[in-house]
């Protein structure tokens, strides 16, 4: 990205909607073992479509359940 970061676009991001779930995918490990307050999860790159699918899936089901940013699981392990 041209001007900003994935993290700098994902606290933008919350800054205009903190309802917004936002997932990173990363290969950095301190950013999936710390993860900003703004990343509702976490995945290694190199993770499953399965396991990405099952995150998408758990966020808007917190949505749904009004919990936005209830804090899910932040890390994922590999295949």
């Amino acid at each position: 990205m041209p001007r900003m970061n994935g993290a700098q676009l994902a606290a933008e991001l919350k800054s205009y909607d903190p309802d917004i779930p936002v997932i990173v995918i990363s290969g950095s490990l301190p950013i999936l073992e710390q993860t900003p307050y703004f990343v509702d999860a976490a995945v290694p790159k190199g993770a499953s479509v399965e396991k990405i699918i099952d995150n998408i899936e758990a966020l808007l089901e917190a949505r749904r359940a009004g919990h936005a940013s209830a804090g899910l699981s932040r890390k994922m392990p590999p295949d």
